[in-house]
C-alpha cells in the first residue's frame, strides 16, 4: 500500500512541477491557434525546466544543488506569473487532460510492476543515473564506462528519483512516461476533428506504441516524444505556414534536449533544421539565425565534453574510419542485405507500426492529390531517416549482424515519431474535402 501511495504522489508531483508556471500564463495567440493548448503550455514549461537542469549540471553542481536552484526557479516563475499575468476565467476543461492523466497513471503502474532494466539501461544509462543520484557531479562521469554518451535522460531519471524521497528508482523514470503521454496528446492539437476523436486518436496510438521495453531505462522514448513536438512545430511552420518566432525558440530548446539525450539527436536535429530551412517561408535572416544557433548548441556539447575530458567519439569501438575508401570496402551485397533484412523485421515490432503505415498513407495522399507537393518535407525526412540508418550500420566496426539485430528496432522507433504528420495530413485533407 505504501508503494502505491508513493506512485500516485510521484504522478501528481511531476504533473504539478510541469503545469503550475505554464497554467498561470495568459492566453498566447499563435497566428491561427486561438491559444496555446494545455499540452503546449506544459511542454513550454517542461522544455525550459529540463534545459535549466541540464545547464546547471554544466557547472559541476550535485543533484541537491540542482534541485534547490530548479525549485527556486519554478517558485519564482509561478509567483511572478500568478501576480502579473493570472486572470481567472471560467471555461470548460479540456477533456483530453483527464485521459492524459489516466494513461499516465496506468503506464506508471505497469512500469512499477515490471522492474527489469534493459541491457543498455544497465550498462550505459543507469550507472550515470546512480552517479547523479548519489550526489556525484558531471566531472565524476569520467570514472564510469562510456562517459562520452549524452546524459540528459539519466540526469532527469536521477532528478525525479531524488524528489520522490524513495528507494524505488523506477519513480524517476515516470518523467519518461509523462513526456510520452503529453506528446501524443499534444499532436492531436493539429488534428482537425472533435475532442472526442482527438482523444480516440491519442488513446489508440498510446495503446499501439506502449511496450514496457521502451520504458525499461532506454532513452529512445525520450527522443521519440521530443521528436513529436519537433514534428508538430515543423508542421505549423511548413504546412500551415504559421510563421511564429516562438515555434523556432521551442524547436531550438527541443533540439538542445535531443542533442544531450542521445547521439542520434544531433542528426535528427540537423535533418529537421534542413527541412525547415528548405520548406518553410520564414525570413532568410531568421533561418540563418536559427541554423547558426543549432550549430552553436552542437559545438557547446562538444566543448563541454572536451572540458571534462570525455572522448568526442560518437561511439567508441563502433566507428573509427569514415573515409570514402572505407565505405567502398564495406559496401557489399552481404552487408546491405543483412541491414535490409533486420530493418524489415523491425517493422513488425508493435511500437514501429507508424513505419508500417507509411506506404499506405503515401498512397492515400497521392490518390487524392495526384502529387506529393505539399508533403515533400516528409519525403525528405523519410529519405534522411533511411540513409542515416543504412550508413550507420554499413560503417560500423562491430560485428554487423549483432549490431543491427540488437539495435535497429529502437533506432527505427525513435525516428518514426515524425510520421504522425503523414496520418494527420491525410485525415485533415479528407475532412477538408467533405466540407
Amino acid at each position: 500500500m505504501d508503494e502505491i501511495i508513493k506512485i500516485f504522489v510521484q504522478v501528481v508531483l511531476i504533473s504539478i512541477i510541469f503545469s503550475l508556471p505554464a497554467l498561470s500564463l495568459k492566453k498566447i495567440n499563435l497566428n491561427g491557434l486561438k491559444e496555446f493548448s494545455y499540452f503546449d503550455k506544459v511542454f513550454l514549461n517542461f522544455i525550459f525546466v529540463i534545459n535549466l537542469i541540464l545547464i546547471l549540471s554544466f557547472f559541476n553542481l550535485n543533484i541537491i544543488n540542482i534541485l534547490i536552484v530548479t525549485f527556486l526557479f519554478i517558485l519564482i516563475l509561478t509567483t511572478y506569473n500568478f501576480f502579473t499575468n493570472f486572470k481567472y476565467e471560467k471555461k470548460k476543461i479540456d477533456t483530453r487532460i483527464i485521459f492524459f492523466l489516466i494513461f499516465f497513471i496506468i503506464i506508471a503502474l505497469d512500469v512499477s510492476f515490471n522492474l527489469e532494466l534493459g541491457w543498455d539501461a544497465q550498462k550505459l544509462w543507469f550507472p550515470k543515473t546512480l552517479n547523479f543520484y548519489q550526489g556525484n557531479n558531471l566531472e565524476n562521469l569520467e570514472k564510469l564506462h562510456w562517459p562520452e554518451y549524452p546524459y540528459l535522460g539519466s540526469l532527469l531519471w536521477a532528478f525525479f528519483w531524488k524528489i520522490s524521497f524513495s528507494e524505488y528508482e523506477y519513480l524517476g523514470r515516470f518523467v519518461y512516461i509523462f513526456i510520452f503521454c503529453l506528446s501524443v496528446f499534444s499532436i492531436t492539437d493539429i488534428l482537425k476533428v472533435s475532442f472526442i476523436k482527438q482523444i480516440l486518436f491519442a488513446s489508440i496510438n498510446i495503446a499501439l506504441v506502449y511496450n514496457y521495453h521502451l520504458f525499461s531505462g532506454y532513452q529512445e522514448i525520450l527522443i521519440y516524444s521530443l521528436l513529436i513536438y519537433v514534428a508538430k512545430y515543423s508542421y505549423l511552420l511548413i504546412y500551415e505556414k504559421k510563421l511564429n518566432i516562438l515555434y523556432l525558440v521551442l524547436l531550438l530548446f527541443t533540439f538542445n534536449a535531443l542533442i544531450w539525450t542521445k547521439n542520434e539527436g544531433i542528426f535528427i536535429s540537423l535533418f529537421t533544421l534542413i527541412i525547415i530551412f528548405i520548406f518553410s517561408k520564414i525570413k532568410l535572416n531568421q533561418k540563418l539565425f536559427f541554423s547558426s544557433f543549432l550549430i552553436i548548441l552542437i559545438i557547446l556539447r562538444l566543448s563541454i565534453f572536451q572540458f571534462y575530458g570525455f572522448e568526442l567519439s560518437l561511439q567508441p569501438g563502433s566507428y573509427g574510419n569514415f573515409s570514402f575508401e572505407e565505405l567502398l570496402n564495406k559496401l557489399n551485397f552481404e552487408r546491405i542485405y543483412l541491414i535490409q533484412k533486420y530493418i524489415f523485421q523491425s517493422f513488425f515490432k508493435n511500437y514501429n507500426y507508424l513505419i508500417m503505415l507509411i506506404p499506405l498513407f503515401f498512397l492515400i495522399y497521392f490518390y487524392r492529390n495526384k502529387n506529393f507537393k505539399n508533403i515533400n518535407f516528409i519525403l525528405v525526412y523519410l529519405f534522411s531517416h533511411f540513409v542515416f540508418i543504412n550508413f550507420a550500420y554499413l560503417m560500423t566496426e562491430r560485428p554487423l549482424e549483432f549490431a543491427v539485430k540488437t539495435g535497429v528496432d529502437r533506432l527505427m522507433f525513435e525516428f518514426s515519431a515524425y510520421y504522425y504528420l503523414l496520418i494527420i495530413i491525410c485525415v485533415n485533407d479528407y475532412i477538408r474535402s467533405k466540407k
